[in-house]
């Protein structure tokens, strides 16, 4: 009988544990928030998600359904040879509804031109309001990225160019064509326009506000051939591809040609990518298996991956401003400039109470950041932050003296919770199974 009572036990024991597990799974749940998605959109409804995620991602969720997977999987063969690409909702004319406040998100200036500030994070009880996609703007010729466009309310040329990724080297700077079409009689009209005043101002006159159905022309130079080129994209003041002269052409020649930077660009977020400077060695380490690998090549493959491929490091600011002659390589064939949008945050991230990016304060370290994010969480492991930094993304340990630059960033990490009920869970799990033998045994035996 004593026997029976402490086998009772252990299975009552075991049953209670399981229950404890569920209601902590439950409570994990309270971290996150909601929001709304609601318009065009493929399953509007509440989502939650993590404090700190962005539109683009919840509008990413939205639209990859079970249902959707499923037929995509039947039919994306027949659907690549046979249909383009299409899109089903907006991406420059969301609306994002926070109180009485409405703020207006247009997703391809962060998809293309690489601005954060139009992908915003979400706070709780935000609401997306996604309309329908209308592709009514085109423009063809002499820029990188051809096609149709969305229209968003005040756009001009200069904007309709800068998500078509800038214009090629070889486009005509002169007689450039805006073909408009009057809805009510039905007649075309087309009006010339010059590139060469617009990038010298945009708000010129020739930067002609557009409307719905406008379509563009760039056209290119007559008898226009290159064999080698660089491309530069971004914030430069005229992106576009660039012909060199092989041995010659160096990388103060092409900014000077490009305009250097837009007032928004960053020189010192610019790099240099060059395609001959791939790394082969990279890519058989990544077809190993992990068994395959030894201690070496694993960690040659971590530190490789943080890296970008082929970054060439150079000094544009000085190469810039103060005419930099170690930084003036002499550019190759296919090399890639990109000058992004200036940075003027440090975010703070992880195991902080309010994580996100806060403006930039020069002389401060990375306490300061913290203590601007409400300081640390109760699982923050204070001994383990690290600055990542923006220039190279090095991995460097928290250190008092250290002064924290615009768009490092602050990391802390949470210490590794014993989850103690799975522990107890595992174990009585173990006992009652060891229980029920017995009991089955003492059962045979007493029969």
């Amino acid at each position: 009988m004593k026997i029976n009572r402490v086998l009772g036990i252990i299975l009552m024991m075991s049953m209670m544990c399981g229950l404890v597990a569920q209601t902590s799974t439950v409570n994990q749940s309270s971290f996150l928030i909601s929001v709304s998605v609601v318009g065009a959109i493929e399953t509007p409804g509440i989502y939650k998600i993590l404090p700190g995620s962005r539109v683009s991602e919840v509008l990413t969720r939205a639209t990859q359904t079970e249902m959707m997977q499923e037929k995509e999987d039947k039919t994306s063969k027949q659907k690549q040879e046979t249909e383009p690409f299409e899109i089903k909702y907006s991406q420059r004319n969301i609306t994002l509804l926070r109180g009485e406040e409405e703020i207006k998100i247009d997703l391809q200036q962060y998809f293309i031109l690489g601005n954060i500030n139009a992908n915003p994070i979400l706070r709780d009880n935000d609401v997306i309001r996604v309309p329908a996609a209308t592709l009514n703007l085109s423009i063809t010729g002499a820029v990188h990225k051809p096609g149709f466009f969305e229209y968003a309310k005040g756009d001009r040329i200069s904007d309709l160019i800068d998500l078509a990724m800038g214009i090629t080297e070889g486009a005509k700077l002169e007689e450039s064509i805006l073909v408009r079409q009057d809805f009510v009689t039905g007649e075309l009209s087309e009006l010339t326009f010059s590139l060469s005043a617009i990038f010298a101002d945009r708000d010129c006159a020739d930067n002609l506000a557009l409307m719905n159905g406008d379509r563009i022309y760039i056209r290119t130079l007559e008898n226009y051939e290159t064999s080698y080129s660089v491309t530069v994209e971004g914030f430069a003041m005229y992106p576009g591809e660039y012909a060199i002269k092989e041995g010659e052409t160096t990388l103060r020649d092409i900014l000077i040609k490009c305009g250097g930077k837009r007032a928004e660009g960053s020189l010192k977020r610019a790099y240099l990518q060059r395609i001959s400077e791939l790394d082969p060695e990279l890519d058989r380490v990544n077809t190993l298996d992990i068994a395959e690998k030894s201690s070496i090549e694993s960690e040659y493959q971590k530190f490789k991956m943080r890296e970008m491929a082929g970054k060439i490091i150079v000094d544009f600011e000085a190469l810039w401003n103060d005419n930099a002659d170690a930084d003036n390589i002499i550019l190759e064939d296919n090399d890639y400039i990109f000058i992004p949008h200036k940075v003027t945050t440090v975010e703070v991230s992880g195991a902080v109470i309010n994580p996100g990016a806060y403006d930039f304060e020069s002389g401060k370290n990375y306490q300061y950041y913290i203590e601007l994010a409400g300081g640390l969480s109760d699982n923050a492991y204070k001994r383990k932050v690290r600055i990542i930094r923006e220039d190279g993304g090095a991995w460097q340990n928290r250190d008092e003296e250290m002064i924290i630059a615009e768009g490092d960033l602050v990391f802390v990490p949470e210490k590794k919770e014993i989850d103690y009920w799975m522990r107890t869970k595992d174990v009585f799990s173990i006992l009652a199974q060891f229980a029920t033998v017995i009991l089955a045994i003492q059962s045979i035996y007493t029969n």
